[in-house]
């Protein structure tokens, strides 16, 4: 059985590069307001603030593009073998167990990992190209609101502005819009698609070894709080090729088999960010018992309400990198600090483990910061 956990750390580097290239990305708008701020006439101000940016943009632009191609390689490459490392333990686990007798040595698929990267890369492909264009179209819209607030005389346009601004902070900026409209901030999506591509790698490394050594029923792990897409396959037997189906007998004991892996992933299992496994069915030995039912789905909803009010913490961190006064500045901060206890007082009530760095947010740095 290959440990899940280890996609936390797999795809990290991708991830803080983003997180980086996205603070960066808000210290440059930031620092636009704040050259606007005592200039007598707006008009001009704002059509020159973010193009006197552009250079700083296409620079982080370019650096994500040189850094993709490798990061992704290098992601995806450690999970497969991962994958297979972890198979080759339980292999030979159950090769001294006389289970089985594995008759071929371990032999890595570079095409299926050269594939896995191929298609991460193309997935942050469209972020890096769109990222300009998308600060353009978030300086037109604190443009277009601060305008619109100002002409009130409520308050001046700057402070129009920068209320603008800590707005779309809050709610996400959308450094990147998919093809479905939404909006995505450049560490979410590209959490995201790392962790698709290195879940597939991880597995695929896992279930190519164990073909090779013969290895067809798998069972598919249980945990606390699943998604509702995956508790259907809770401790049920899958098939890793397709050859075996329905209702098979294995050394004197029957089991059924209820889907082929590629079936179970066609209806949900092992989404982005699941935490089930497959180790190696065994005859006699592998606990097939399912776990109590959650009807309501009550434990997965507390966990992604959990995920709500951290996404809300890192907003709020958000909102005070893109804070141009020190009162904006200390609002945000009390604003983390609010969603934080309820963050204890959500995990405390439903007995859930705090994950402090789905909290935070990594400091702009690196070459795409400099």
């Amino acid at each position: 059985m290959y440990d899940v956990a280890a996609l936390d750390t797999i795809g990290g580097e991708v991830t803080a590069t983003y997180e980086r290239a996205e603070l960066f990305l808000i210290r440059v708008i930031r620092d636009a307001l704040a050259k606007m701020q005592d200039e007598p006439d707006w008009a001009r101000a704002q059509l020159l603030a973010i193009r006197q940016e552009r250079y700083r943009v296409e620079g982080a632009m370019a650096v994500l593009q040189r850094q993709a191609p490798e990061l992704a390689l290098k992601t995806v490459d450690e999970a497969y073998v991962r994958g297979a490392l972890e198979a080759e333990r339980e292999i030979a686990q159950l090769a001294n167990a006389g289970i089985i007798n594995p008759t071929t040595s371990m032999a890595l698929n570079d095409a299926a990992v050269v594939a896995l990267s191929s298609e991460l890369v193309s997935s942050l492909a469209g972020v890096n190209g769109g990222i300009l264009r998308r600060v353009e179209d978030i300086w037109r819209a604190i443009v277009a609101e601060a305008t619109g607030y100002s002409v009130t005389g409520a308050m001046t346009t700057f402070e129009a502005a920068q209320r603008s601004y800590t707005r779309m902070a809050r709610e996400g900026l959308g450094f990147f819009v998919d093809s479905a409209g939404r909006k995505w901030s450049l560490d979410t999506y590209a959490e995201m698609a790392t962790r698709t591509a290195t879940t597939k790698a991880l597995m695929a490394g896992h279930t190519d070894r164990m073909v090779q050594s013969g290895v067809d029923l798998v069972v598919v792990s249980s945990h606390p709080n699943p998604a509702p897409q995956c508790a259907p396959f809770e401790r049920k037997v899958l098939s890793l090729t397709g050859r075996d189906t329905g209702r098979v007998v294995r050394d004197g004991h029957a089991v059924t088999v209820t889907a082929t892996l590629d079936r179970a992933i066609e209806d949900g299992l092992f989404h982005p960010n699941c935490r089930h496994v497959l180790s190696a069915y065994i005859p006699g030995a592998t606990n097939l018992t399912p776990p109590k039912p959650d009807v309501n789905h009550e434990g997965y909803k507390a966990t992604q309400h959990q995920r709500y009010l951290e996404r809300q913490v890192r907003a709020s961190k958000r909102m005070e990198a893109a804070a141009v006064t020190p009162e904006a500045k200390q609002a945000a901060r009390q604003r983390a600090r609010a969603y934080q206890a309820r963050i204890r007082e959500h995990i405390n009530k439903h007995n859930l483990p705090r994950r402090r760095h789905r909290e935070q947010l990594r400091k702009p740095g690196g070459r795409v910061a400099d």
